[in-house]
């Protein structure tokens, strides 16, 4: 069949009518999926192959009989019918030989009752990799007559479809009777019926378990390690700040290496956990004897941001610093720098002048010591040169600062740090660009079950919070904070990819449901359109297309994404991926976050 792609494309070159090459295009429109098809391992990815294949050959039909040419009719028709029949009897075959074949294991067999006395039995159903989607999938728990326990529901549909090669791991609650709290055990049968894609009723062997628990006794309420930081802010306890050593050694060696005078600008999305890397980076420098890390943010003076207000904000942390170095010992030279009433006049040549005095008292000191300015949330000073608030002629004042190498520094901001140093590419002069963005798969696990135990988590209950987090600090913690909450709730000694999706669930709906403003982090790179250039609203609306685009298919095709022009579209786009809101992966979209991608298909 690559053959005949091939040999389609150089026959294209001699057709002189411009009909038989459209339909030559839509010839080989009609090879590609078959293509796809025969290479496809997943059943689903042939079926949806078949769809295209059978659907185009039917419109090529169509359209040259409605007008034949010699060309079409004599050459291109009989290949199109030959394509479809072929398809046609392999996608027969395949369905007679492929349908589901589901599997049920009992994926936790000990448990401790819940606080309304029952157990919430929780079975991984699996379906055979290669296999047709099984749907209606009901699950029946017995014996009926059982002298150990009641089931809330004899039988129940579980799970609507699964595809071949996927798990969904469901809840069955039961109510043990006093006999099998004596015995701490019990014995259970399960079955499955569900329909193949032939719409036939197919069952499951008839399984036996075992169903073990431990006395109500045994159970501890967990304290939530998750909770100081479920809304944000920086993450100071060593133990709950994972997977940025290896960017605390980069930029910690950056800073020291050469003059001393080494500037990094550092962004990213709001609450990607920069400010955490800010104090860890401070932590670090502190223990080092050369070095006075000076570390601020301007959300302190956010109110009353100005020039005068940041030169002198910048001076007197220089001042406490070297005050704390004085407690604790050390010897350092006297600083005192001029206040601000002072610095409502000619701010800039008095800072350099307070700077460069501190600079030649240093060198001459004994210790050598060199500054770090570790300045979160930079881009408030390019917030407030847009809104007229701050001199757009400041950057060269600035830049000034910076080439006099009175210190290095780290420029921390959020994702509007790319068009502000694009606004002022000269003033920012050389800087190494650091994104701080999601941790990666092994880090991130690591931050779900290191701070409650690893022995906890079960099946791909680690692997189904990756994926709605997407290794965002912020939003692991949001759900692991939720995900010990509903342990103790529920007594769970052992979390499942059920117990994940039913804290999702409640996350989703009801009075602790989220709120928009938990994703603008998303939503945005600043704080709105003046910040950004871009529409919030804009934002959400492609965000909720790919949300919904998504819903039966892993990636949103872009075409599905509509009321957008192709230049608004392609803007809008670009700067998702560029943030990593989106990943694409050729002409199809998908939001990294799934929670954020389930609350927007939940939004009316």
């Amino acid at each position: 069949m690559e053959d005949l792609r091939a040999e389609l494309t150089r026959f294209s070159e001699g057709t002189s009518s411009e009909l038989d090459r459209r339909r030559l295009a839509y010839l080989i429109d009609i090879v590609e999926p078959a293509l796809a098809f025969c290479r496809a391992s997943d059943y689903e990815e042939k079926e949806r192959n078949y769809w295209l294949v059978t659907t185009r050959a039917d419109s090529f039909r169509e359209d040259v009989v409605a007008a034949p040419t010699q060309y079409s009719h004599e050459g291109f028709l009989p290949i199109a019918d030959h394509l479809k029949s072929l398809i046609e009897e392999e996608y027969a075959e395949m369905a007679q030989t492929s349908g589901a074949e589901l599997s049920l294991r009992l994926l936790v067999d000990q448990y401790v009752r819940r606080q309304d006395g029952k157990l919430s039995i929780q079975i991984e159903v699996a379906n055979k990799p290669g296999c047709s989607s099984a749907s209606s999938i009901r699950i029946r728990l017995g014996p009926d007559d059982s002298e150990y326990f009641v089931a809330d529901h004899g039988e129940r549909e579980v799970i609507s479809t699964l595809r071949g090669g996927a798990t969904e791991v469901t809840q069955m609650l039961v109510h043990p009777r006093d006999i099998a709290l004596k015995d701490r055990a019990f014995p259970m049968n399960a079955v499955a019926t569900y329909q193949n894609s032939l719409g036939e009723t197919v069952q499951t062997e008839d399984l036996a378990w075992t169903v073990r628990f431990y006395p109500d006794q045994e159970f501890r309420y967990l304290d939530n390690p998750y909770t100081p930081f479920a809304e944000g802010g920086p993450v100071e306890d060593p133990a709950m700040f994972v997977g940025r050593d290896e960017l605390l050694d980069r930029i910690e060696s950056s800073l020291l290496a050469g003059s001393g005078s080494k500037s990094i600008v550092m962004f990213g999305q709001k609450r990607a956990g920069k400010s955490s890397l800010i104090e860890h980076l401070r932590q670090r420098l502190s223990r080092r004897e050369s070095v006075v890390p000076v570390c601020f943010s301007l959300q302190d003076i956010a109110s009353e941001l100005s020039v005068p207000a940041l030169l002198h904000r910048m001076l007197q942390g220089t001042a406490d610093v070297l005050e704390d170095l004085r407690f604790d010992g050390r010897d350092v030279p006297d600083f005192s720098p001029p206040g601000i009433d002072e610095m409502e006049s000619h701010a800039t040549l008095r800072f350099h002048d307070a700077m460069a005095s501190l600079v030649r008292s240093m060198q001459r000191h004994p210790s050598h010591l060199g500054f770090v300015f570790l300045v979160d949330e930079f881009t408030d000073i390019f917030k407030e040169i847009r809104r007229q608030r701050i001199p757009h002629q400041f950057m060269k004042a600035w830049k000034a600062i910076i080439e006099k190498r009175y210190f290095a520094s780290v420029l921390v901001g959020q994702d509007i740090m790319p068009a502000f140093k694009a606004e002022f590419p000269n003033e920012f002069g050389v800087t190494e660009d650091i994104r701080v963005t999601y941790l990666d798969d092994a880090a991130a696990a690591t931050l779900i079950q290191k701070p409650i135990g690893e022995e906890r988590f079960a099946g791909r209950a680690v692997r189904r919070l990756l994926d709605l987090t997407a290794g965002s600090p912020y939003y692991t913690m949001m759900f692991c904070a939720r995900l010990v909450d509903y342990m103790n709730k529920t007594r769970s000694l052992i979390v499942t990819e059920a117990d994940v999706l039913a804290v999702e669930d409640e996350m989703l709906q009801g009075e602790r449901r989220l709120t928009k403003d938990k994703f603008d982090n998303l939503l945005s790179a600043g704080d709105g359109v003046v910040d950004s250039g871009i529409e919030t609203d804009d934002t959400y609306a492609v965000c909720a297309a790919i949300a919904r685009g998504s819903e039966t298919e892993t990636w949103c095709a872009r075409h599905a994404i509509r009321g957008f022009g192709e230049a608004d579209l392609d803007h809008l786009l670009q700067d998702l991926e560029t943030r990593d809101v989106v990943e694409r992966k050729g002409d199809a979209y998908r939001l990294r976050v799934g929670l954020f991608r389930d609350w927007l298909a939940r939004q009316d």
